[in-house]
């Protein structure tokens, strides 16, 4: 009997450590309770750079529990810090594992709850010296992935975001990262191409050209799907385009 893959959710975090090496926190939801978790220490081998480590790391994590629990991974909270230890870690998880992925900023440490003493000398009531709790990577890592189930939809999809005067936000207003880079597009084409996308980049961005789209639905044919896509080029290219 065929039985379909359950749709899981992926919370990610990380805290530099010593030694160069860092702490990664991972969070498995399955969209109503988080039910897994796993704090792990990585550090870059030889030859090797902390975001490959980070990468590689993770990337064994989700494939081992995909296959021990007959999941599939199809959405994903990561907070800030991982992307400032990795900067294609979104990419990294959508090319490689089909997860869409948001960034969050997660909450990382708390003041604890000061109580008055009085003095016995003055007699007067005194706050005692606050004091700081850091939340844990799993912690972060919870956060970001039960921020990001809020963006999907009853089928697990990120419905189409629309905004004021019926603008449509793509990438919930980019809140969804699928691409880093532009050199992620540009290892697609030849440079031929490639060169003849960016000359006329540079003179519609030298002329101050915007570009509006208008059409009837946000979601469903193939002018939908493709204007989402080149939206989220322009913006990388610097083009002011709308839709």
């Amino acid at each position: 009997m065929l039985v379909c893959p359950q749709d899981l959710f992926l919370g990610a975090s990380i805290k530099t450590v010593d030694s160069g090496c860092v702490e990664i926190g991972l969070s498995i939801h399955d969209g109503t309770y988080s039910i897994d978790f796993s704090v792990q220490r990585v550090c870059p081998g030889r030859g090797e750079t902390i975001g490959t480590a980070i990468k590689e790391a993770v990337r064994s994590s989700i494939v081992h529990y995909s296959e021990e629990h007959h999941g599939k991974f199809v959405g994903a909270g990561i907070t800030m810090a991982v992307l400032k230890q990795c900067p294609d870690f979104s990419s990294f998880l959508w090319h490689e594992l089909d997860i869409v992925v948001m960034a969050f900023d997660v909450i990382e440490t708390i003041p604890v709850n000061i109580f008055p003493y009085k003095d016995d000398e003055t007699g007067l009531d005194e706050a005692q010296p606050a004091s700081i709790m850091e939340f844990g990577v799993d912690e972060q890592a919870d956060s970001a992935v039960r921020k990001a189930i809020m963006y999907f939809g009853p089928q697990n999809l990120p419905p189409p975001s629309i905004g004021f005067r019926n603008k449509v936000e793509v990438d919930n207003g980019g809140m969804i990262q699928l691409v880093s880079s532009l050199d992620e597009y540009k290892a697609t084409v030849n440079d031929n191409t490639w060169n003849t996308v960016l000359h006329y980049a540079s003179v519609m961005k030298k002329k101050k050209i915007s570009v509006a789209f208008f059409s009837a639905t946000p979601q469903g044919g193939g002018v939908a799907l493709m204007r989402h896509a080149l939206i989220r080029f322009f913006k990388l290219l610097g083009i002011h385009a709308t839709w």
